[in-house]
C-alpha cells in the first residue's frame, strides 16, 4: 500500500474547525489519515497559533468577549500578547 503524507499549517487545521473555503477539501484529509490512507504531520507551534486565530474569528463574530484590559497573561507567546494588546487598545 502507497501511504502518502501532508503537513498541516495553521490554515488548514483551523478550516477543520470553522467552515469557510476549502473546509470541504481539509475535512476530506482527515478522513483520509482515519481510514489509513494518509498520514498528516503538523509542528506543535502551530497550536497556539490556532487557538489564536479560532480566538481571533469567534470576537469577529461578536461570540466571544476579550477580557478587560489590564496584565496581559505571561504564557501568551510575545506575538499574541502583542496582538491583544493592539485589540485591547493598548496599540502595538
Amino acid at each position: 500500500m502507497n501511504v502518502r503524507s501532508v503537513y498541516l499549517d495553521t490554515n488548514a487545521i483551523v478550516k477543520r474547525y470553522a467552515v469557510e473555503e476549502r473546509t470541504e477539501w481539509v475535512d476530506g484529509l482527515y478522513d483520509m489519515a482515519h481510514a489509513g490512507q494518509l498520514i498528516m504531520g503538523f509542528s506543535t507551534c502551530v497550536d497556539e497559533d490556532v487557538r489564536l486565530t479560532l480566538s481571533l474569528r469567534l470576537v469577529a463574530r461578536g461570540r466571544l468577549e476579550l477580557p478587560p484590559a489590564g496584565p496581559e497573561p505571561a504564557m501568551l507567546p510575545l506575538h499574541h500578547r502583542a496582538i491583544l494588546r493592539f485589540l485591547l487598545g493598548g496599540g502595538a
